[in-house]
C-alpha cells in the first residue's frame, strides 16, 4: 500500500513540476485594451502638490511640479519622476510601480524607499490614478523636523 501511494505522488509531483505561470498576471482586462498601461501614461505631467497635516484635512501649502512617467523594465510596471523640491517622494523612481487597466481608467500603485532622502522616516504605500488625461496620486511620510517627528499626506493632480 506504501509503495503505490508513494508512486502516486511521485507521478503527480512529476505533472506539477512542468505547470508554469504566465507572465501577464497584472492585465485584468486583457483583451479590452489594445496598449499597454505604461505605454499610455507615460509622459510629463505639470500640475501641483496639496500638502496636508496628518488630520488629512489641514492644508500645509501647494507646490507647483512636475511628474514624469516611464515604462518599467517589465510589463505592467511604471517608473515615476517628481520634481518639486517642499514635496520630494523619495524613491518611486528607484523602485517600480505595478500599473493595469480598470475599466477606461488606468491604476498604479506600489511603495517608496524609506531613507534615501535626508529626513525621511518612512511612507505608506503610493496609490494613483490616470484617466482623462489627468493623472493624480497621493502618499503619505513621516519626516523629521527639528526633534519630533511629523507625518503629511501629499496630493498630486496634473495634466499632460
Amino acid at each position: 500500500m506504501k509503495k503505490t501511494l508513494y508512486s502516486i505522488f511521485a507521478v503527480l509531483s512529476l505533472c506539477l513540476a512542468f505547470v508554469s505561470c504566465d507572465d501577464d498576471d497584472f492585465d485584468v482586462n486583457r483583451g479590452t485594451h489594445s496598449q499597454l498601461p505604461e505605454t499610455v501614461v507615460a509622459g510629463t505631467y505639470n500640475g501641483q502638490y496639496v500638502v496636508y497635516k496628518a488630520d488629512g484635512v489641514t492644508e500645509v501649502g501647494t507646490y507647483p511640479a512636475s511628474v514624469t512617467m516611464t515604462a518599467g523594465e517589465s510589463k505592467y510596471t511604471v517608473r515615476l519622476e517628481s520634481v518639486c523640491d517642499q514635496a520630494d517622494i523619495n524613491g518611486a523612481e528607484e523602485m517600480p510601480l505595478n500599473i493595469s487597466w480598470a475599466n477606461e481608467d488606468i491604476k498604479f500603485w506600489g511603495l517608496t524607499t524609506p531613507g534615501t532622502t535626508a529626513g525621511f522616516l518612512n511612507s505608506a504605500g503610493l496609490n494613483g490614478t490616470y484617466s482623462s488625461k489627468t493623472l493624480s496620486f497621493k502618499f503619505s511620510k513621516t519626516i523629521r523636523e527639528g526633534r519630533s517627528t511629523v507625518t503629511k499626506f501629499y496630493v498630486f493632480n496634473g495634466t499632460n
